[in-house]
């Protein structure tokens, strides 16, 4: 799983994501949260290990997006249905198509 960047370009990361969801047939779990979060921190360690580690690398690309203080890249979590509405961290699943669950 790749390392959140705080200065990553999140729409980049999102269509890289959606380009290999396409090519392996899987669709993208987007995982909104702050750079620093030690709430990211606990989701991402736990979707990297344990049981769910295997059901996520099974059916998921993972990208994480950096909402810092609420003051980056909401445009995504708008555009995903509000996914950071009630706080972070957050997930939201995007189908290989660009579609949203």
């Amino acid at each position: 799983m790749r390392l959140l960047r705080q200065k990553a370009d999140a729409r980049a990361d999102l269509n890289t994501a959606l380009h290999r969801a396409r090519t392996e047939n899987k669709q993208v779990l987007v995982a909104f949260g702050a750079h620093r979060s030690a709430d990211r921190q606990a989701v991402s360690k736990e979707m990297a290990a344990g049981p769910v580690a295997a059901h996520v690398a099974q059916r998921y690309i993972v990208t994480k997006v950096d909402v810092g203080d609420f003051n980056k890249n909401l445009d995504l979590a708008r555009q995903m249905g509000d996914a950071v509405k009630k706080g972070i961290p957050a997930v939201a699943v995007v189908l290989a198509d660009g579609s949203f669950q």
